[in-house]
């Protein structure tokens, strides 16, 4: 009895996977066995935010490096103003 509802059990769960894996993606059109690909969506997924994030880094190290160019060329403005008014160029 015991053997027998395994048996059934076994067989049950072969056809819903065969159904679901294989017959459903070829009835769609789309590759099989789609459950064995949804690690590789969420890898790519992971890829993307990390190459956003990469880039958005980039920018905010171009953004702090043009901050101090910035205040390099104030601090250079501002000896130069001095000098002048002090009479020293």
């Amino acid at each position: 009895m015991l053997l027998e509802l395994l048996e059934w059990s076994v067989a049950i769960i072969f056809a819903i996977f065969f159904l679901t894996q294989v017959l459903v993606p070829m009835w769609k059109g789309i590759p099989y066995c789609p459950m064995f690909r949804k690690k590789r969506r969420e890898l790519e997924s992971e890829l993307s935010e990390v190459k956003e994030e990469k880039e958005v880094a980039a920018i905010e190290e171009m953004v702090a490096q043009e901050k101090e160019e910035l205040v390099q060329r104030k601090r250079v403005n501002r000896k130069m103003l001095t000098r002048k008014t002090k009479g020293e160029v």
